[in-house]
């Protein structure tokens, strides 16, 4: 007997197959299971509007309009180039030279969702003037070993899954299958086969020039490739779409309310048969000798002896269709980590703090993906501004360009509500600053540094105006409020004293007392 209850074999778990311990990347070609999992992965997208819809609200989750990408260098000359440069890259940077950065980033989700991982490539697009690296998309199942190297024993062990390994097991690149131009299908022979290095010296630099971008799921170590995000809910999908399918085709059959009329006279059984719909016997074989008759209500039906009627009224949907309908909703959307109201879009029975608190769920999950695209974005641009100072468009070095990126914020549904509850948080001591930024998806770094630069910028303009109120009071003798000689000119009372106080002279504190009650002022 096992000591753990739920390692023992009986009689109530004796079906349930348990595959040996293996590497991840040996239980992924066990009977095709990764090519099988991204097969149906697609058809659900295609077919099922449930996973079609949380691959899209995936997508806009994470992406929203994108992020602001820019240079934040301490080099004025260098950060203005940059930011001069980049949007226009981030217009058309694909080969084709219509998609757009952010287009390739949704792209970039909707391929990781559907597949697992998608291959990110930099080629150069020799036809370009200026910044010839553009960003290439190759989907995951063009990514597979050749099968040469599946039957040689040495290449086998090194290629796992289109992933060439060397010795040590670092990653060499990617074996990725041509598209034929004529058809764009794809073959699996070695001939058919390009090989794309992970690493490329271009134009005297050691560049990285190939990813896979992985999705951001509970992975195993030293895994060569990701499976679906649908992966595990694949089945219940499967017996849902069942369900749901046999509870219409009762509900149809319902509607309908057909009735059977069975006669236990062979003769007359004979006769309905061969009597057509008008009451005349049926001479044309090719015609229907069916006898058909409508319900209508209120309608009394007399048979004939020996004859009896049969209703098919199937109960569907049943008492509990929805409430079952409504719980495997709930268990689809807690297996892609999305809370229920915002994966159906049902927001009846939801309040304020439930809302927000799915929100505040959701938005962990967006960050893991962010967290995984942030390094994509810096490999991408950094290549570019690479290239841009090697062709001398850029001045500096790539140490000092301090690329950020700034996300649409995906916590805050009410800004007063959200303001005055940090707030309140801040003075009890329970919340900081750093702590705020980070639920609004804002670097506070960023936030510090922009208000120090606001806060001297602001300086200087004050300090440009000062100078130039100076300017028109010396030069026009304008007095301008709120200046140095206002407030001078507010302090000085000489044309407002009584006579004999012209001269500054002093009064003695009897004489003041009596000055200041005359006056008014106790």
């Amino acid at each position: 007997m096992a000591i753990f209850k739920g390692a023992e074999t009986n009689p109530f778990n004796i079906g349930w197959n348990i595959v040996p311990e293996q590497s991840p990347d040996k239980d992924l070609s066990q009977e095709d299971s990764l090519v099988n999992l991204r097969k149906r992965s697609h058809q659900l997208i295609r077919d099922n509007p449930i996973v079609s819809g949380i691959q899209q609200a995936y997508i806009n989750l994470i992406t929203a309009q994108g992020p602001a990408i820019y240079s934040g260098s301490k080099n004025r000359i260098q950060r203005d180039q940059i930011n001069k440069l980049l949007p226009e890259l981030f217009k058309a940077c694909d080969m084709s030279g219509t998609k757009s950065l952010y287009k390739i980033l949704e792209e970039i989700i909707s391929c990781s969702f559907a597949d697992g991982d998608v291959l990110i490539n930099l080629p150069l697009d020799k036809k370009r003037s200026g910044i010839r690296t553009v960003v290439e998309l190759i989907e995951a199942h063009r990514v597979q070993t050749p099968e040469e190297y599946e039957r040689d024993e040495v290449m086998s062990q090194r290629v796992r899954h289109g992933v060439q390994y060397d010795a040590e097991g670092r990653i060499e690149g990617y074996w990725v299958k041509k598209a034929d131009k004529v058809d764009y299908s794809y073959r699996n022979n070695k001939d058919n086969f390009t090989f794309y290095p992970m690493y490329r010296e271009v134009d005297g630099y050691r560049r990285k020039v190939t990813f896979l971008f992985k999705a951001p799921l509970n992975s195993r170590p030293l895994a060569s490739r990701q499976y679906p995000l649908v992966t595990p809910i694949i089945p219940f999908i499967k017996n849902l779409d069942d369900f749901t399918e046999a509870t219409i085709i009762g509900a149809r059959v319902a509607a309908c309310f057909s009735a059977f009329v069975t006669a236990k006279n062979p003769n007359a059984a004979m006769k309905a048969m061969t009597i057509g719909p008008d009451g005349n016997a049926q001479t044309d074989p090719n015609a229907s000798n069916r006898r058909y008759t409508k319900l209508q209500p209120g309608t009394i039906m007399y048979l004939n002896m020996n004859e009896e009627v049969n209703f098919a009224a199937p109960n569907r949907p049943g008492d509990n269709t929805d409430s079952f309908t409504l719980r495997a909703h709930k268990i689809i959307s807690m297996t892609f980590r999305l809370p229920y109201i915002l994966t159906f879009l049902d927001t009846e029975q939801v309040s304020y703090s439930s809302w927000r608190g799915a929100v505040l769920d959701t938005y962990r999950l967006v960050k893991r993906w962010r967290r995984d695209l942030n390094d994509v974005l810096d490999w991408i641009v950094s290549t570019w501004v690479l290239e841009g100072i090697s062709l001398g468009l850029i001045r500096g070095s790539l140490s000092t360009i301090d690329l950020r990126k700034r996300w649409a914020s995906s916590g805050v549904l009410d800004n007063e509500k959200e303001a005055r509850g940090n707030k309140i948080e801040l003075l009890n001591g329970t919340k900081s600053k750093q702590m705020i930024c980070d639920e609004q998806g804002i670097d506070f770094e960023e936030v510090e540094a922009d208000r120090e630069e606001e806060a001297l910028r602001e300086v200087d303009l004050q300090a440009k105006i000062l100078k130039k109120k100076k300017e028109y009071a010396e030069k026009d003798g304008i007095i301008f409020p709120d200046t140095v000689e206002a407030e001078e000119a507010k302090r000085d009372t000489s044309k407002s004293r009584r006579e004999g106080e012209q001269k500054g002279e002093d009064l003695d504190e009897e004489d003041a007392k009596e000055r200041r009650k005359e006056d008014g002022n106790w």
